[in-house]
């Protein structure tokens, strides 16, 4: 199997397309809380929503980063599951969803689905008319613009890093793990700690709403998601910092003999 073919059977490969595409086939409604399955799919819609902006941004680094690394045939299983990581995190998650979607509401279909997931991207809705409170939407908005401009670079490089075995990748791993595991609890702790005011459904206080089929694409999956990117970085972060000990100690025995 080919390098580049690892990476798009990869499970988080299989993870980040499948929620990207997922727009497609379902449609919220933040008025009756109601989420219906479009039949048929929109082949205009489809086809602005491959083709905006974004999408061509990310399809180069995702094509980019895949030359790169193609050649890195001696990769361990375990350390090609964690470039993968890095680089759907990277492609799809900051660039494509939170970073642009949710930042810049482009593309408008992905964008639209954050503005019902989540009342901190309702940039455009004042606060008198059910909208955000001006420092809410602030911090959502830098959370998602670290995403866009600083996390996503660092995980192009730490799977390049990982793939090119290069000096600095456990390092790099761990940083990038502490910036994903601090960003994921900044932006979902405040809302738990205050009754999840912003989160679906808008304007129900409460962070057990009942279960439809609208909560729980918005909520229990949209929310609960997010623990992925508690318990992974955590993960590859504490398993980096042991590996990058391991490699230092083998390399200062080397050294005295």
């Amino acid at each position: 199997m080919s390098v580049v073919t690892k990476f798009f059977v990869d499970p988080m490969a299989f993870f980040a397309i499948g929620t990207l595409v997922s727009v497609l086939f379902l449609e919220g409604n933040l008025e009756s809380k109601s989420l219906l399955l479009k039949n048929p799919i929109q082949a205009d819609e489809a086809f602005e929503y491959f083709s905006a902006s974004p999408m061509l941004f990310g399809y180069a680094v995702l094509i980019a980063t895949l030359v790169t690394v193609e050649t890195c045939h001696t990769v361990s299983k375990s350390d090609q599951k964690r470039a993968s990581w890095f680089l759907w995190n990277a492609v799809v998650f900051h660039i494509m969803m939170d970073g642009c979607s949710g930042g810049l509401n482009t593309p408008r279909l992905m964008g639209a689905n954050y503005r019902i997931l989540d009342n901190r991207f309702r940039f455009n809705v004042s606060l008198s008319e059910g909208g955000p409170h001006p420092g809410e939407a602030a911090g959502g908005f830098t959370v998602v613009m670290v995403e866009l401009l600083i996390m996503a670079p660092l995980c192009i490089l730490t799977c390049v890093g990982i793939m090119k075995n290069l000096p600095w990748h456990h390092e790099l791993q761990a940083v990038v793990s502490a910036f994903h595991l601090f960003g994921t609890i900044m932006f979902i702790a405040p809302e738990f700690l205050t009754s999840c005011p912003n989160m679906a459904p808008i304007g129900e206080e409460t962070c057990l709403p009942d279960l439809t089929p609208f909560t729980f694409f918005y909520f229990y999956f949209g929310v609960g998601a997010n623990l992925v990117w508690i318990l992974v970085p955590l993960y590859i972060g504490f398993t980096a910092v042991l590996q990058s000990v391991s490699v230092k100690k083998v390399a200062r025995k080397q050294k005295v003999q």
